[in-house]
């Protein structure tokens, strides 16, 4: 089990943004960042989530062994 040094998430990591804000418990602050970034000239009222990574092709590697 991984030991958490730290009682705050970094949001400029990549682990940390996405745990903010790619999970679907979090939407309402999702949408409520983004309207806050856009202003008055668009206004979010839902997200949908999809598949987050993308992830590249293994082809051509062999496994070593």
């Amino acid at each position: 089990m991984m030991k958490i040094t730290s009682e705050f998430l970094n949001l400029q990591t990549d682990f940390g943004f996405k745990h903010l804000f790619g999970d679907e418990r979090n939407k309402n602050i999702l949408m409520r960042f983004l309207n806050a970034l856009l202003g008055d000239k668009i206004h979010i009222k839902d997200v949908s989530f999809k598949n987050k990574e993308i992830l590249p092709t293994t082809s051509g590697l062999e496994e070593a062994g």
